[in-house]
């Protein structure tokens, strides 16, 4: 196993997709790669708000799927970026989607997500781009980096 980082400074990583065993295979490749954050799964859109929005830890990343039931990744995203409290966490927004058709990925940049990924169909590529998401926002400032 390669220890990448200590990066629980960072914040914590919520991953939301409505695959349990996605969700599992999500958290092994973060584990591989030695990433320390607090990991918090949710298959359950409504219920990653509902922490969303009560947590005061900082939250590193969202991970996101877009097809789920009863609230996609649309409407989640669209409802994190309407509430002023919540966009004003600075908080990345990723989708992680099976889906790669160019609406969808023209609607998602439409909806200031920071980036859009396709699910790989192996461990070793679900690994690998994680690791670049990691490798990114661990490097990147956000306004909140300069609160007193």
């Amino acid at each position: 196993m390669e220890k990448m980082y200590d990066m629980n400074s960072n914040g914590t990583i919520i991953i939301i997709d409505d695959d349990k065993e996605d969700l599992e295979l999500f958290l092994s490749a973060l584990e591989s790669l030695g990433i320390c954050n607090t990991i918090y799964t949710f298959d359950s859109p409504t219920i990653a708000i509902d922490y969303i929005r009560d947590t005061n830890k900082p939250i590193f990343f969202i991970l996101c799927d877009i097809n789920m039931p009863l609230m996609n990744g649309f409407e989640l995203r669209s409802l994190l970026t309407s509430e002023e409290g919540l966009l004003l966490k600075s908080t990345p927004f990723i989708f992680f989607s099976t889906a790669s058709n160019k609406s969808q990925i023209s609607k998602a940049y439409e909806n200031t997500v920071q980036g859009y990924f396709q699910k790989p169909s192996s461990f070793d590529g679900i690994r690998s781009v994680l690791k670049s998401i990691v490798e990114y926002w661990s490097s990147s400032m956000l306004p909140v980096d300069f609160e007193t």
